[in-house]
């Protein structure tokens, strides 16, 4: 896993997808082997639970992945993962079910970030991402362009 120069999360694939220069040249780096990057296994899930997400979709990201490397959501990373979360105080309610559709957007990327988090505390490798506003307290984070 230490094989590998940066995080991405799904903000840099969802960026691809829409074409964005800056995160198809990243991964157009990483296909060229010019840089191992990984992503968290509930990154991918994001992108797979997407609204948007197609057949043309799935292809597409299907062979993607082979040019990346998962960073897997074992017991040890989820239990990191909700510490990160607990400890960061932001509390969502008893009901999920019960927050605005814009604000569920919300913890579900935050759920995200702290797996991401996590993976940068063991791995120790910079952060890639398109949504570094989504991140709370954290400033270690490189935009496409500039990794």
């Amino acid at each position: 896993m230490n094989e590998i120069d940066a995080i991405i999360d799904s903000s840099v694939l969802l960026a691809y997808k829409s074409g964005d220069p800056h995160a198809k040249n990243l991964i157009f780096r990483a296909i060229e082997q010019e840089v191992r990057l990984g992503i968290s296994t509930y990154s991918l899930f994001l992108i797979w639970g997407s609204q948007h997400f197609d057949r043309k979709s799935e292809i597409a990201f299907t062979s993607l992945i082979d040019y990346l490397t998962p960073i897997e959501l074992d017991l040890p990373n989820a239990l990191n993962s909700g510490n990160l979360f607990r400890e960061s105080n932001i509390y969502f309610g008893e009901n999920v079910q019960n927050i605005e559709t814009d604000n569920s957007i919300d913890i579900v990327k935050t759920i995200e970030n702290f797996f991401v988090q996590n993976a940068y505390y063991k791995l120790t490798k910079p952060i890639i991402t398109c949504s570094p506003d989504m991140y709370y307290e954290f400033s270690d984070l490189i935009e496409p362009k500039d990794f």
